[in-house]
């Protein structure tokens, strides 16, 4: 099965409307991000897109979360500037 099909089918598993949310945002997030890696994770809570330069998580820059009830684009994960290191998360 190619990727495309995993994630169609991912997304299958949602309402119709979460389904076209998440679909149009990560339209979007492709056309922003050409060349981008997509990361996709699928567990019991949510679908999660990661989009990076690699195959890395940890260096993925923003998501795009399918939630039973809705989806959403976000942060892939929380950094705040530090003055010492550069980019930390909050969990240092």
């Amino acid at each position: 099965m190619t990727p495309a099909r995993q994630l169609a089918a991912f997304l299958a598993k949602y309402e119709p409307a979460v389904a076209r949310t998440a679909r149009g945002a990560l339209a979007r997030l492709k056309r922003q991000l050409p060349g981008a890696n997509q990361l996709v994770y699928d567990n019991c809570n949510a679908l999660a897109i990661g989009f990076g330069p690699n195959e890395e998580m940890s260096l993925a820059v923003i998501s795009v979360a399918a939630f039973p009830l809705g989806a959403r684009t976000q942060p892939a994960f929380c950094c705040v500037p530090s003055l010492d290191r550069g980019v930390r998360s909050p969990i240092d």
